[in-house]
C-alpha cells in the first residue's frame, strides 16, 4: 500500500502541475486507483477489506477487472469461524467454476414429456399396452406414469428399488456386467432420448449381488415376511448371479453450473414443489427404473445481480441463531449456490430459479443418548431473505 500511495502522490503531483490543480479524491483502506487520462478527472476504483469490488461511475479496464476476481472472495474454498455457543462453521463452499458472484434469476415453466416418444423408448415393441387411467401405461412387467413428471418401473427393478438407500450401497463400485462409464453412456442417451437435458451426475451407488443376499436375508428374518410375500407386500428373488447387480445414478437438473433443489417441499398454502432430481436403475437389461419428480424447461434468464458474500451469508445464519435459546450443538459442513423452485402463479406451472445460499448442518443432541441428524438452512443469495422450506 505505500508504494501505492507513493505513486498516487507523484501521479497526482503531476495531474496538479498539467491541469492547474485537481483536487484528488481520498483513496480508501484497500483500494487502487484507476487513471482515466491526464486531462479528465480520475476515479478510484476501491476494494474493501472483504475484497468485494464496486464499480467506478467509469468503468475500470478488463485488466485491473481480471487483477481484482484473482484475489476476490469467491477463491475461498473453506471457512472456520466460531458463529456463536452451540453454532460452529467448518464448512466447505461449493461455487460453481470460475464464478465472478453473479447470478442470474431464470424463469421456467414444468416441462411435460412427450407421451408418445417416452413409450416409444421405454416400452419398445410392446402390444399389449393399457391405459386404465390418465398418464399410466402397464404393459406385462413394466409400468409408466407420466405427466409433468415420469416414473417407469419395471418388475425386476422391483427387487433393488424396495431396498434401496445410498447408506447402504457402495459409491462407484464396478460391477461384473457392465463397467460404470459405458452405463452411464447408456442412461445419458436414454434420458436425451425421452427429452430430459440440463442434468448434471451426483453419484452413482452400487448395489451388488452380495448386498442384494445379504437384504433379502434380512427380509426373511421378519416375523410378517411369509404373510406379506404370500399377500404381494413383499418381494423375493432368490437366486442371485454374478451379474444380478444393479448401478443407480443420481442426477440433479442445473442452470449455470448451479444445481436446482433437490428436495420436496410444501408452500405456504399446501401446494408441493418438487426438486430437480433425477434418479436411474441400471440393470444388465438397461435403465429399468427412471424417477423424475419435476423437470424445469427455462424461459428465459432475468439480469445477473451480485451475489451476497460467504461473511455476510454466515451473518444472516448468526443473527438467525442468535435469537433463538439452542440445546444442540450444530457444525456447518458446508455451503453452496442453489436454485430454489418458487411457484409463480396458482396454476403450479410457472416458477422462478432463484439462487440461495444453501447451508448444510448436522446438529447433535446433548442427550446420553445423542444422534446425529442432518437439514439445511435457504438465504435468498440476492436479498438475504430466508427461505421457510
Amino acid at each position: 500500500h505505500n508504494i501505492i500511495m507513493l505513486i498516487y502522490i507523484i501521479v497526482g503531483a503531476c495531474i496538479q502541475i498539467v491541469t492547474g490543480g485537481l483536487i484528488m479524491n481520498r483513496i480508501r483502506k484497500n483500494s487502487w486507483l484507476i487513471l482515466i487520462g491526464l486531462t479528465a478527472c480520475f476515479m478510484v476504483a476501491c476494494s474493501s477489506s472483504n475484497k468485494h469490488v464496486e464499480n467506478s461511475e467509469n468503468e475500470p479496464d478488463d485488466e485491473v477487472i481480471q487483477s481484482a476476481a484473482e484475489e476476490n472472495v469467491w477463491d475461498i474454498k473453506i471457512i472456520s469461524e466460531q458463529l456463536n455457543e452451540n453454532l460452529m462453521a467448518e464448512a466447505n463452499i461449493e461455487l460453481p467454476e470460475l464464478f465472478n458472484g453473479e447470478v442470474k434469476v431464470i424463469n421456467a415453466v414444468l416441462k411435460e414429456l412427450d407421451v408418445e416418444k417416452v413409450i416409444e423408448i421405454l416400452m419398445p415393441d410392446e402390444e399389449n399396452i393399457e391405459q386404465p387411467v390418465e398418464g399410466v401405461y402397464i404393459t406385462e412387467d413394466k409400468n409408466i406414469n407420466i405427466g409433468k413428471y415420469l416414473s417407469y418401473s419395471t418388475q425386476n427393478v422391483q427387487y433393488y428399488s424396495s431396498i434401496y438407500s445410498p447408506e447402504k450401497c457402495i459409491e462407484n463400485l464396478a460391477l461384473s456386467f457392465m463397467e460404470i462409464d459405458q452405463a452411464y453412456q447408456e442412461v445419458i442417451n436414454t434420458l436425451k432420448d425421452i427429452g430430459v437435458e440440463n442434468i448434471t451426475l451426483k453419484h452413482v451407488y452400487s448395489m451388488d449381488t452380495n448386498l442384494m443376499k445379504q437384504e433379502e436375508k434380512i427380509k426373511m428374518e421378519d416375523e410378517s415376511f411369509d404373510e406379506d410375500l404370500k399377500n404381494g407386500r413383499a418381494i423375493y428373488k432368490g437366486e442371485w448371479n454374478d451379474d444380478d447387480g444393479c448401478y443407480v445414478f443420481e442426477f440433479e437438473q442445473s442452470y449455470n453450473d448451479i444445481a436446482i433443489l433437490d428436495n420436496v417441499y410444501i408452500t405456504s398454502d399446501d401446494r408441493c414443489v418438487f426438486g430437480g432430481n433425477v434418479r436411474v436403475f441400471f440393470t444388465k437389461f438397461g435403465a429399468e427404473g427412471i424417477i423424475i419428480n419435476a423437470i424445469y424447461d427455462k424461459v428465459n434468464e432475468e439480469e445477473a445481480s451480485m451475489t451476497i458474500e460467504q461473511s455476510e451469508a454466515l451473518n444472516l445464519l448468526k443473527r438467525k441463531y442468535d435469537t433463538i435459546i439452542m440445546t444442540d450443538n450444530m457444525v456447518v459442513t458446508n455451503m453452496k449456490i442453489t436454485y430454489i423452485p418458487v411457484m409463480n402463479d396458482k396454476s403450479g406451472d410457472e416458477f422462478q430459479l432463484v439462487p440461495a445460499w444453501d447451508f448444510t448442518i448436522i446438529a447433535e443432541g446433548k442427550q446420553e443418548v445423542a444422534e446425529e441428524y442432518e437439514f439445511h438452512i435457504y438465504f435468498n443469495a440476492i436479498t438475504g431473505e430466508e427461505f421457510l422450506i
